[in-house]
């Protein structure tokens, strides 16, 4: 419920602060008073766009401010959630500033915000209908959520949206698998000979090494037999060899070593010489034995390195180990291709049965749909007869739209669809005799658009769950009975709903619970809008000129109080 809206130097108000109450209430003043600035000021806490203009003339910005009084929601609970905003108990404070210059900005609980997080917190809070703004009927897209509520389809279209949100999921996965299918496709070939290509080549990480050590050895074989020949035969293997002059010299000091301790020591030193000698002067031998001189072999090796060489720099890496590892990665990539078949044959069994429950569920809710809407089309012609629109035809169009994307298919026609299901959903009416059924906008005016949202909203006043509803210039083309009977259904509503309405007619003002006069004054050269809440002697007073003028007669307060009793608001 709004509680209390404050206007600071917007337009020709200065300074205002008005206290709502529940229930019905209206404003009323004389033509160009100022009333519509009150609710343009509404509107501007509702998102609608601001421009500098507004800011009234000598001031540096508007402030506007509204407090809402908000019982348990769950819809403005999560809002709050999901964009961080504090929570101020059962209080909530939406602010809105425009400077000279045309900047704006608005806060929720003292958070700033943006204008499409206002409107959409707004939303919920109140509906708004004016001459030319916020007229939700004059949008399509509105239709089918006012058919809802009276068919109280929450918890099967919650069902649907579930599934539809499925349905959407598992479509762009499909197509996101087929894409890759068919890119990976056209590199099958690619990735396959690639693979092909590392597997042939036998890969080993330490291979390359190993290359390069018998490489150098081949290359280097005649200078390594021949220190090899040489080292053999000076020491072991030659007549002159150095183990046969050692092997004289120990037989040398084997005559004396035992005349002298010290000769025998050098025996004994020389003995481990020879030892030594004799075993390097094998090795040698053998050594040189196996010398292998193969240029079969040297040429080999250089080609395996080139095509080694050649892989790394093809395959843009830098060693054997990531040749292997891009090999693996190949036959990863062509596996997951083996594989999509399978993946996209599941998700096209899975699509399947969330598109059969899409389709049982959305022909169940066009059925409900097209069930209530008959009841509904029959309640607002009788309402709207009420409301002074006699020749008003109001009717449902519900229709299918084919669409080759749509995620409903029927007999094997898809259809259009969304989260609300299949059903495209239009308002249609005819306001004179002999007139074919047009969309809203192009045959109701601002007047006849708000006594259609007024018969809605008697209608489903039980289940919307939009608190405060505001209407500006409702009383548009009627008076006497028709009035009484419009002020009848603002009272109606007004049990379970917080209504402010604007209204030139005292048969409608005289049934409010609360009224606010506007006035337009002037004060040192400057015009000023003010707003006063009523009491009842001049309420009577304000209802007297209603129905006669500025000259109130006896007999025009007479009328007034008549209409306030009749109507038991004292």
């Amino acid at each position: 419920m709004l509680k209390k809206l404050k206007i600071k130097d917007f337009t020709l108000i200065e300074n205002l602060e008005i206290d709502f109450v529940s229930g019905f209430q209206v404003l009323t003043g004389e033509t160009g008073a100022g009333k519509s600035v009150i609710i343009g000021a509404i509107g501007l806490l509702c998102g609608q766009r601001g421009q500098s203009e507004l800011v009234r003339t000598g001031s540096e910005k508007t402030i506007l401010e509204a407090e809402f009084e908000i019982n348990k929601n769950n819809l403005i609970d999560e809002f709050l959630d999901e964009n961080n905003i504090d929570q101020f108990g059962s209080l909530l404070i939406l602010r809105r500033e425009i400077n000279h210059k045309g900047l704006s900005r608005a806060f929720i609980n003292d958070t700033p915000s943006s204008l499409s997080q206002l409107s959409k917190l707004t939303g919920i809070l109140i509906d708004l209908h004016g001459q030319h703004q916020h007229q939700k009927l004059l949008y399509v897209e509105n239709h089918g959520i006012y058919l809802d509520a009276f068919a109280s389809l929450e918890k099967e279209l919650d069902k649907y949206k579930i599934l539809f949100k499925k349905f959407l999921h598992n479509k762009n996965e499909l197509i996101r698998l087929h894409n890759i299918k068919k890119n990976s496709i056209d590199q099958h070939d690619l990735f396959s000979f690639q693979a092909a290509e590392l597997e042939k080549a036998n890969l080993d990480e330490n291979e390359l090494e190993q290359l390069k050590g018998e490489k150098l050895k081949l290359e280097n074989s005649e200078q390594l037999y021949e220190a090899a020949n040489f080292v053999s035969n000076n020491l072991y293997s030659s007549e002159n060899s150095v183990l046969i002059s050692v092997s004289k010299a120990l037989n040398s000091l084997a005559e004396v070593e035992n005349i002298d301790t010290e000769f025998k020591e050098l025996a004994t030193n020389l003995g481990s010489a020879r030892v030594m000698i004799e075993e390097v002067g094998r090795t040698a031998e053998l050594l040189k034995e196996k010398i292998e001189f193969n240029p079969t072999r040297l040429e080999e090796i250089r080609n395996r390195e080139a095509e080694i060489d050649w892989l790394i720099k093809k395959y843009q890496v830098n060693s054997i180990d990531e040749l292997i590892k891009h090999q693996e990665k190949l036959n990863a990539e062509l596996n997951r291709i083996q594989n999509y078949d399978e993946d996209i044959h599941g998700l096209e069994e899975n699509l399947k049965s969330i598109q059969n429950d899409l389709n049982k569920l959305a022909i169940d809710i066009s059925q409900v749909r097209k069930n209530k809407a008959s009841i509904l089309e029959e309640k607002m012609n009788k309402t709207l007869t009420t409301l002074g629109m006699n020749n008003a035809n109001f009717s449902v169009k519900i229709t299918w739209i084919e669409d080759p994307e749509g995620a409903v298919s029927i007999n094997d026609k898809k259809y259009k669809s969304s989260e609300r299901a299949a059903d495209q959903i239009e308002f249609l009416v005819s306001l004179n005799k002999g007139e074919p059924l047009k969309q809203l906008q192009k045959v109701a005016s601002g007047g006849e658009i708000s006594r259609i949202m007024l018969a809605i909203k008697s209608i489903l006043s039980d289940t919307d769950d939009t608190f405060t509803l505001v209407f500006d210039e409702i009383d548009s083309g009627i008076s006497g009975k028709i009035a009484q009977i419009v002020g009848n259904k603002f009272k109606e509503i007004g049990l379970s709903k917080q209504l402010i309405v604007i209204t030139h007619l005292p048969q409608i003002a005289s049934q409010a619970i609360s009224q606010f006069a506007v006035e337009k004054i002037e004060f040192n050269g400057r015009n000023y809008i003010k707003i006063k809440t009523l009491n009842k002697n001049e309420r009577i007073q304000e209802i007297a000129k209603l129905l006669g003028g500025k000259n109130v007669s006896a007999e025009a307060i007479a009328n007034a109080k008549n209409l306030l009793n009749v109507s038991q608001i004292y």
